[in-house]
């Protein structure tokens, strides 16, 4: 990173940081090689009310069916920032910085042994959609490998697997004197990717990534996109030592987009009929405030 004195006075300065994070080291990278004498079988019922009893619904046993490639790579993100920031007055100032975030190494799985056929299909519930989907020819047939996808790896992996973030912040800054502090920051940004953006998503967690339905309409907002985020904090010192205290946060909603559940040979299929994110939930409004009083 560097800094630098644009007018020599130390009022204005222009920032710059390139960084590289590497996601942690976590246990979920290898819960699936488990063997499967480590596991117990995965048993469902339903209470049937007429029969008054309870009756078998399904069971799940563990199988041997995941490998690790032995060439893979850690998941990391690259993040740059460049910003200004300018004094406005005593202990105050106000910066713009924008900030870019992109993800490699993404791990997720393929199969190896799985074929799908493409069937044409038409949502009467969504305006007569016609979309492409895809079955399993050999159904119950898998062979699972955690790698870092590409497009290239698999020819049922439809799209570029990618995530990406930018945006561009508005900070003013009073730092705590004269018995009062202000933070007050906007930020207008979007997540993107065919890769969703959950805390497991990019390390082999992120979805059935091995099936070609997945792809669908997969390309667009990530589910966490705050496309507008206003935070506002202060404190203001009260006579006889109380502090007040008050935060207030504005910040777009989760992103959403309509589904269709289909059944195929391979079971029901959930499926994007638009691309991803094409919709937010409302803002969120919270404001907390706080009085606090210390007693010697």
């Amino acid at each position: 990173g560097f800094t630098f004195d644009i007018l020599g006075d130390k009022t204005t300065i222009l920032k710059g940081h390139y960084g590289q994070f590497t996601e942690a080291m976590l246990a979920s990278y290898h819960d699936r090689l488990n063997p499967p004498e480590a596991y117990s079988d995965y048993i469902g019922y339903y209470w049937d009310p007429v029969g008054n009893e309870w009756i078998h619904w399904f069971t799940i046993e563990h199988e041997d069916l995941y490998r690790l490639d032995p060439d893979l790579k850690h998941p990391y993100m690259n993040q740059f920032t460049f910003g200004i920031e300018r004094e406005m007055f005593k202990d105050a100032s106000f910066s713009a910085t924008f900030i870019y975030r992109d993800w490699k190494n993404i791990i997720g799985r393929i199969d190896t042994v799985a074929n799908y056929v493409p069937v044409n299909i038409t949502v009467p519930e969504f305006n007569n959609t016609a979309l492409t989907v895809y079955g399993q020819t050999n159904v119950g047939e898998h062979a699972y490998l955690l790698t870092n996808i590409t497009q290239d790896s698999s020819p049922y992996i439809m799209l570029d697997p990618y995530r990406n973030y930018w945006g561009i912040e508005l900070l003013f800054n009073k730092r705590f004197s004269n018995k009062w502090q202000l933070l007050a920051s906007y930020v207008y940004s979007q997540a993107t990717g065919t890769i969703d953006n959950g805390f497991a998503d990019d390390i082999g967690w992120g979805g059935s990534t091995d099936n070609p339905n997945y792809w669908i309409n997969a390309d667009g907002n990530s589910s966490a996109d705050p496309t507008h985020m206003l935070k506002i904090q202060g404190t203001y010192v009260l006579p006889y030592g109380i502090q007040f205290n008050a935060y207030f946060r504005a910040i777009t909603g989760y992103s959403w987009e309509n589904r269709y559940r289909y059944r195929l040979p391979q079971g029901i299929e959930t499926i994007m009929l638009e691309s991803r994110g094409s919709y937010h939930l409302p803002i969120q409004k919270i404001l907390d405030m706080r009085l606090e009083k210390t007693f010697d």
